[in-house]
Parts: C-alpha cells; structure tokens; sequence
C-alpha cells in the first residue's frame, strides 16, 4: 500500500505519492505510475490510487485511466464522472475474480483533487472513492465493504472563502499525522511556491518510508504532480529519485471533453542512451555540491554530474 499526499490551496494542487507496488510484504515494482491528471468538461484534477494494484483485466492504474475516459460522457461533468466511476468500482469488485482475493488485498481508495471551473474563482474540490478507509472516524477497515463509497471534503472548500486549504493522504496515512504537516498548512496558508512544498513533501515522506510502521510498502523513488488553479493549464510533472537513472517519466492523462477528444496516455517517458546504445544519465537526484557523487565515481558532486555548464 502505498502514500499519496495531497495539497491545495486558491492557486494550485499537488499529489506526491511513492512509486513502490508490494504483493503482500514483497515489492513487486519500485517505478510504477500510481496516479496522473483527468480533463472533463468543468473540471481538471488530479488522481491517485493505494491499494489492490493488479486486477482481472490489467493494472488498477490502465483500468483507472480507460474508465475515467468512459464514466466521464454523456454529460462530462466530473460530479456524474465519479458518480459512475463509484458503482462501477461496486460492481468490478463484486465479481468471482476478484472475491477470491483475500480481503485485506482487495481494499482500494481513489482521490480526485483539482478545480470546478464553473466557479469564479475556480472551486477547489476534492473527492476520495474507497472501500475502506473511513474517514469520518478516521479509521481503515480490516476488510473491504461491500460497497464503494464516494466522500467529497467540504469542509474548507466553499467558494466563498478567500484562502481554502486541503491537506488529504491516502494508504499509509498514519504516517503522516496532522502535526507533521503544520508547516505544510502555514505554506498553503501564505500561498508559498508550489515546488517548496513538494520539495518538503517528499523529503518527508522518505523520511516516513523508513518508519517500522510502513513494512517497506512505501519506497523512496517520487512522483509529484502540480496542477495550477488557471483554467486549462498544463500540470507540472517531478520525478525525484536517489540514484542516477537513464529516464524520466511524465504523469498519465485521461482526457474526456465533448467537444469529441476521448484519451487515455499512460507511461510516458523519454529514455537517454549514449552513442554506444548504453543507457546515459538522465534525471539525477537533488546532492548537496559537498557530498559523493551517486555515480559512484568518488568526486564530490559539484565535479561530477553537478557541474554547471
């Protein structure tokens, strides 16, 4: 099960999550997409899912990016979107193939965080489709419910306040309690710089993957997605890792406007290879100039891969 953090105020939204699967207490994968950006018609958000990872028909993310793009018509309002999304999570769960998986393994929470542009200012928004985590009592079920359920958090997103704040996490949320995020309210509060908040964020939640109480189901290889409040604008991608990696990935889109444009992109990437086709170094992880290169070449990183040009 894995941690997504998500973060909101009047001027943006961002979901950081870990990219590690685990099967039980194995990781299956430590790269794998877990979230990306939905377009509708009055509405632009991210999403973001813990939990069940492989299912009948493929990976939860595929299923996740193909049915946003298929509840999201006839109307393509993001309101009836998550309202089909919600009964078809019922029924796919309620099938034999998925009803002899273990109940522990078969809970699932979906988050949905962006804006409702036919607000001025645009509405921040906020929706959580789980079969387990409840969070009114703020407690997570042993077992799946027979049902999905969809939760909307209201309860600092009338449109009538000047400054709205949402602070949510879903999976492993125990890790990161309301205190530990303080700092990270006072940020949205002074609407700080989108990328002082994820870059706290994700130095947070490597820290917390450390913690007995995340059974190594969260890993240290990043995503972040930053999603500015202004309509139709272009969602900002960070991959954060600690090693050198030949690639970089950008978040997955599920676009379903009526106007006709209906896509669903998944794992899109670049890789870099050098002339003799071997992978080269592409995304880089955030060093001090002082410390080791992570090449493992024994410079300090300043005269390595951190070289200014």
């Amino acid at each position: 099960m894995t941690l997504i953090l998500a973060l909101g105020n009047r001027d943006f939204v961002i979901h950081v999550a870990d990219r590690r699967l685990t099967r039980g207490s194995q990781v299956h994968d430590d790269d794998s997409s877990k979230g990306g950006v939905f377009t509708c018609d009055d509405a632009q958000m991210l999403f973001g899912f813990s939990g069940l990872a492989s299912l009948p028909e493929g990976t939860t993310q595929r299923w996740l990016l193909s049915n946003l793009v298929e509840c999201a018509g006839p109307d393509f309002t993001a309101g009836a979107c998550i309202q089909r999304l919600t009964q078809r999570l019922s029924e796919l769960f309620a099938s034999p193939d998925l009803l002899g998986i273990p109940g522990p393994d078969r809970r699932l929470t979906v988050m949905l965080t962006g804006y409702l542009y036919r607000y001025a200012p645009p509405l921040l928004i906020q929706a959580l489709i789980t079969n387990f985590q409840d969070y009114d009592a703020k407690v997570d079920s042993e077992g799946p419910w027979r049902d999905f359920r969809v939760r909307y958090l209201n309860e600092q997103l009338e449109p009538r306040l000047q400054n709205p704040t949402l602070i949510q996490r879903i999976g492993q949320w125990h890790l990161l309690p309301e205190p530990l995020l303080k700092r990270h309210r006072q940020l949205l509060e002074r609407r700080a710089s989108p990328r002082a908040l994820v870059s706290r964020s994700v130095a947070l939640m490597r820290h917390m993957a450390d913690h007995p109480a995340a059974r190594g189901t969260v890993g240290k290889s990043i995503y972040s997605i930053i999603l500015p409040a202004v309509h139709n604008a272009i969602p900002q991608g960070g991959y954060h890792v600690l090693e050198n990696k030949p690639h970089y990935f950008w978040p997955d889109q599920a676009l379903a406007l009526s106007q006709g444009m209906q896509i669903a992109i998944s794992d899109m990437g670049i890789k870099q290879l050098g002339k003799d086709g071997q992978p080269g170094v592409l995304t880089t992880p955030q060093v001090p100039k002082h410390h080791p290169c992570p090449c493992g070449s024994g410079r300090r990183y300043r005269d390595c891969h951190g070289r200014q040009p």
